[in-house]
């Protein structure tokens, strides 16, 4: 679709802190997307990017460089404090299913997400292994 995406197995600097690397990808970043999974739900890595992006973006004036994707089933309830606080500020797209077409078909998520993405300044998006940020 004409975006950059930052991978982290790419752009991450050898030798140099996750952390830091995480850290220093969200900022240069224009958007982030979370891809809201179980197994990201689970995953410390996962909750640290989303606590460090919450941070950023409040922190900058910039609520609207945060974008998710709720794939799995996954109740508001089960997800951890610093996405449900995200949750009330954002908007947020459903992954299609069965269950949810024809309103959210594979066609219209991505027609969404292009939408989401869109702007006239460049966009970098970072990738890690547990989300896309």
């Amino acid at each position: 679709m004409g975006f950059e995406l930052c991978l982290d197995d790419k752009e991450f600097i050898a030798g140099e802190s996750i952390a830091v690397n995480v850290l220093n990808a969200i900022d240069s970043s224009r958007k982030v997307i979370f891809i809201i999974t179980h197994e990201l739900l689970k995953s410390s890595w996962g909750s640290y990017e989303m606590e460090m992006t919450r941070m950023h973006a409040f922190q900058k004036g910039r609520e609207d460089m945060v974008i998710v994707v709720v794939k799995d089933d996954i109740k508001i309830t089960d997800m951890p404090e610093v996405m449900k606080n995200m949750w009330i500020k954002i908007t947020c797209i459903q992954w299609p299913n069965d269950d949810n077409l024809p309103y959210n078909t594979e066609e219209l998520f991505y027609e969404k997400m292009k939408m989401s993405l869109q702007r006239r300044e460049d966009t970098t998006l970072l990738y890690s292994r547990n989300s896309a940020v």
